[in-house]
């Protein structure tokens, strides 16, 4: 998948997998990216919408393009660029981003799926709850 955010080009790999067979019954908002092959994997349950921002998010936040948002690596890091992703979407996608944002993070706290980003997770879902 190929990307224009304000003039760079963001481009990875993408794929959809349904996280319940994992997990079981959990939020369809989870995103994972995977570095060796720079792929996003979004939950095949995910809207379009969600699933193109959040792609966005992941390679920015913890992909190849970090140069695009380059504020030091901080526990805000993630809110932030939630919050840059937001500026640029349509309105009208903006509630349910916000909201499926949300429950991801509560659902990667809530299940402690990963323990060495839990500080990470709840400085953003305290960011994304502030600008809800």
């Amino acid at each position: 998948m190929v990307f224009d955010l304000n003039g760079a080009t963001i481009e990875c790999n993408t794929g959809r997998f349904d996280f319940r067979k994992q997990f079981g019954e959990i939020t369809d908002s989870l995103v994972k990216y995977d570095e060796e092959s720079n792929t996003v994997t979004v939950d095949s349950r995910a809207s379009e919408s969600y699933a193109k921002y959040a792609t966005i998010h992941e390679c920015i936040c913890c992909g190849r393009r970090k140069d695009l948002f380059p504020v030091e690596e901080s526990l805000k890091r993630c809110g932030e660029i939630d919050k840059m992703l937001l500026s640029i979407m349509p309105e009208s996608e903006r509630e349910t981003y916000i909201k499926k944002r949300i429950e991801m993070f509560e659902a990667l706290l809530d299940r402690n799926l990963n323990p060495d980003l839990n500080d990470t997770f709840r400085c953003s879902l305290q960011t994304l709850k502030e600008v809800r």
